[in-house]
Parts: structure tokens; C-alpha cells; sequence
């Protein structure tokens, strides 16, 4: 693949094209259609969703407000209560109902794209894994299997990606979650210390150990989902206010097509020449983002194999962006799979940037393991040069054996056929490899976290009977004990 010096456009083009690519016709065809993801593990997060929101309103409603003594009380902070939990499910099911903004699928035909009669120098761009056109700062998710203008992330609790249409309907939900976290976080603290200086029968229509034990649980929920909550919501916040999405932020991503800091310091990357090849592994941390620099000269074939031999944290995603970035700052090429290679024909001599982004990854770390570098194969202008010095070299020597220059050209050949053995081997060998690490990882995945949870459903059932008894302890007496008057 030879790299052309108009591989970006600016974006009127590209604004152009995508008002082409998004016709009337398939926008219609979108929004006549229910857009719902079915994926097993989104529905149940959105359904644990539902049930904690309806829990916390059940608690706050029937176990604090309405035993209440003060009616005021209860009435205006039931009507508050109720009304953020409504609108925060609203939220929830806009967000998870509300098609994000993806692409039409399948319409890279070469009858579509000859269609929109496109001008010298404007660039489409085909995503391989839906088989459609993609538009600029357009991501393709791997769970709902469509190339998503301005995607986010993919968030299981609403089970749909963050993008360009629903991305306000999820910034609206984590708001409201965040409230209704804060609000019953406040109510159970004042509903605690309440009980605990009256008598706990009085202060609950439930018994005192169901009461105690769903106030401490929405206690926990409530801090819980608060955390999570605030976090997403500030990012989104930002997001908004700098129009970067955080893939965008991630993969360096810029407004208008190129990629910024490309080579803000080349003293601390990591630099290779030299050598033709290169192979080791290196360790991402969660949202990591890591970059080599390799030296090619124009004409040399450039290739790049990568795979991800383990993964840790609680998603467990293998997928891994790589990008390869010319010289000049356009990106040769670009891929986002657990294992994969990138082989192109260098245009232009200089250092090719390869960035590896671990951004799928949250809260846990990847180990890649890395093969990269450049052989020379002959391109057009270069053969025809190199016959022009074959006929002046055979002019000179035209008295002389031939034999070693024949072994030469032999030699050569042999060397490069054992080369590429040797990059096929060493690719097949990384496939095969793919399946154990993957065990493995599962394994100290299972094992670790059953053993943690194991542990904490035991304290916890402990550290409550432990405060229920001291909670409900009365001392006897005996006849002997009695008060004198």
C-alpha cells in the first residue's frame, strides 16, 4: 500500500462527504427502526440498573418517609425524591433507546461511492468490519457492531455506546444518579441517628433488623453509585466543553483530521534504527497510551505484527488501537483487534511513529508483545534505476565471470525467503500462543476475584451479626440485682 500525499482532507470536504454518505433515505430508514443492542451482558446491567433506582425509591419512600411523624417532611422529600428518580430512568431509557449516530452499514459498494461523484483530492474511508463508508472521528464498537459518529465509550449500564445523538440523554442520567446518590446518602444518615435515639420500633414500619439491614444496603449503593456517577460525569463535562470524545483523547485525535503531538519531543520516545527487526513485549497500564519510533527509508517495505498475550482488571478487554503514523504526520495505518499486522511500502524516509492504545481498558493493565521492521523490496522507479546500473556494470565487466554474481542474486533471494519464513513463523507462532494466554488470564481472573468476594460476603455477614446483637442486646437481672428504694 503506497502512501498518497492527500490521504487527509480538510474538513469542508469531509463535511461534504458525510452530508452525501448520511442521505435522507438511510436517515429515515434508521429512525423508522427501534434501535436496541442485544447484547446479554448490557441487559442485564441495564436491568440491576433499574431494580437498585427502584430498591433506593422503595426504601426512601416506605422505610423512612412514610412512618415519618412529620407529614411536610415526608411529603416534600418524597415529591423530590420520586421525581429525580422518574427522571433519572427517563434518562436511562433514552440514552439506551436513542440510536447514537451509526453509520449505514454495508453501503461501501463500489456503486454507492461512484454515485456521490466525488471531487479530485476527497478521501473515503471503509471500515473493513461493518463495510461502510466511515466518516471522520468515527469509531467502530465491537459490541454493537456498527461504526458510531463521535463515539465515547460503550457503557453496559445503558446497554448502547455514547455518541453523537445520545450522548446528552447519558450526561442528563449520570447527573440525576448522582442526586438521587447524594439525597439518599443524607436521608439515611438523619434516618440512622433518628432511630438510634428513639426506639427503633417507632421509627420504622418494618421490624428493626429488616430496617436496619435495607438502610445499610442503600447506604452502600448510594456511595457506591455516587462515585461512579461523579467520575462519568465530570468527564463527559469535559468532553463537551473541549468537543473531544474520550477515543478521540486517547488516540491523540484532532479537529480537522491530523493528529497533534506527533513528535512533541522525539528524546523521550523510544527510537529504533538500525536493525531490521525488532520483537519484545511491553506492559500497558489501564488507559495507557505508548509510542515507538522506527527509522525507514523511502522504498523499504515496513511491517508491524502485534499481540496481546494477557489482560488484567475488571472489563478483561482484549482489544488493543494501533496506529502508525508517517514522518509528515499522516496516518499510514490503523487497527483495533487483539492481534493483527500493518505492512505498508514507506513513501518517505524518516522516523514512522507506532502507537499502542490501551484506552478498552479502565481500570486494568495489557501485555502485547511486539514484532516490527522493514525489508527492501523493489518498487517501479527503483527497478528501473537499478537496470540502468546492471547495464553499465555488465558493460565494464563484460569479460568476466558471471558466477559470483549469480551466487550474489541467489543468495539474496534465499535470505529474504528465509526472512519472510521467519516473520510467518513468528506470527503463527503468537495465533497459537493466543489461546493460552487467554486461559490463563481467565483463570487468574476467576480465581482472584472469587477468592476476594468470598471473603467479603463473609465479613460482611460477620461484621452485621456482630452489630445487630451489640444493637439489640438488653442486660438481665436477677431478683438479687433489683434497685433498692
Amino acid at each position: 500500500m503506497k502512501m498518497q500525499s492527500h490521504q487527509l482532507c480538510d474538513e469542508e470536504q469531509q463535511h461534504h462527504l458525510l452530508e452525501q454518505v448520511s442521505s435522507p433515505a438511510s436517515l429515515r430508514e434508521d429512525s423508522a427502526r427501534i434501535w436496541f443492542i442485544q447484547d446479554g451482558c448490557g441487559m442485564v446491567c441495564a436491568f440491576i440498573t433499574w431494580f437498585l433506582v427502584l430498591y433506593a425509591d422503595f426504601v426512601v419512600t416506605f422505610v423512612m418517609l412514610l412512618p415519618s411523624k412529620s407529614v411536610a417532611y415526608a411529603v416534600v422529600n418524597g415529591v423530590l425524591f420520586n421525581c429525580l428518580a422518574v427522571l433519572a430512568l427517563t434518562s436511562h431509557l433514552r440514552t439506551m433507546l436513542t440510536d447514537p449516530g451509526a453509520v449505514p452499514k454495508g453501503n461501501a459498494t463500489k456503486e454507492y461511492v461512484s454515485s456521490l461523484q466525488l471531487k479530485p483530492g476527497e478521501v473515503l474511508y471503509k471500515c473493513p468490519k461493518c463495510c461502510s463508508i466511515k466518516p471522520q472521528r468515527a469509531h467502530h464498537c465491537s459490541i454493537c457492531k456498527r461504526c458510531i459518529r463521535k463515539m465515547d465509550h460503550h457503557c453496559p449500564w445503558v446497554n448502547n455506546c455514547v455518541g453523537e445523538n445520545n450522548q446528552r440523554f447519558f450526561v442528563l442520567f449520570t447527573m440525576y444518579i448522582a442526586m438521587i446518590s447524594t439525597y439518599a446518602l443524607v436521608l439515611s444518615m438523619l434516618q440512622f441517628f433518628t432511630c438510634v435515639r428513639t426506639d427503633w420500633s417507632e421509627c420504622s414500619d418494618f421490624s428493626p433488623p429488616v430496617a436496619v439491614l435495607l438502610i445499610i444496603f442503600l447506604f452502600l449503593e448510594a456511595i457506591l453509585f455516587l462515585t461512579f456517577t461523579a467520575v462519568m460525569f465530570s468527564t463527559q463535562i469535559q468532553s463537551i466543553c473541549s468537543d473531544e470524545m474520550v477515543a478521540e483523547r486517547l488516540k491523540g485525535w484532532q479537529r480537522g483530521g491530523a493528529v497533534k503531538d506527533l513528535r512533541p519531543d522525539v528524546s523521550d520516545q523510544e527510537l529504533f534504527w538500525g536493525a531490521d527487526q525488532y520483537d519484545f513485549a511491553i506492559v500497558l497500564p489501564a488507559s495507557g497510551l505508548e509510542c515507538f519510533w522506527h527509522f525507514a527509508h523511502q522504498g523499504e517495505r515496513f511491517y508491524l505484527d502485534f499481540m496481546v498475550q494477557w489482560v488484567t482488571g475488571v472489563t478483561n478487554d482484549r482489544h488493543l488501537s494501533v496506529t502508525v503514523n508517517a514522518p509528515s504526520g499522516l496516518i499510514v495505518g490503523s487497527t483495533d483487534d487483539a492481534k493483527g499486522q500493518i505492512a505498508f511500502n514507506a513513501g518517505e524516509s524518516g522516523f514512522y511513529q507506532m502507537c499502542f492504545s490501551n484506552f478498552h481498558n479502565r481500570f486494568g493493565s495489557m501485555q502485547i508483545f511486539l514484532n516490527f521492521g522493514v525489508y527492501y523490496e523493489d518498487s517501479d522507479d527503483v527497478k528501473k534505476q537499478k537496470e540502468e546500473e546492471e547495464i553499465k556494470k555488465e558493460q565494464d565487466r563484460k569479460h568476466l565471470n558471471d558466477t559470483l554474481t549469480t551466487i550474489e542474486e541467489s543468495s539474496s533471494r534465499v535470505q529474504a525467503f528465509v526472512f519472510h519464513m521467519w516473520r510467518y513463523y513468528n506470527f503463527e507462532r503468537m495465533r497459537r500462543g493466543a489461546d493460552y494466554y487467554l486461559l490463563q488470564s481467565n483463570s487468574n481472573y476467576v480465581s482472584t476475584w472469587s477468592a476476594v468476594q468470598s471473603f467479603v460476603i463473609i465479613m460482611a455477614g460477620y461484621l452485621q451479626l456482630v452489630f445487630l446483637k451489640k444493637l439489640f442486646d438488653s442486660k438481665t437481672t436477677t431478683e438479687t440485682d433489683k434497685p433498692r428504694c
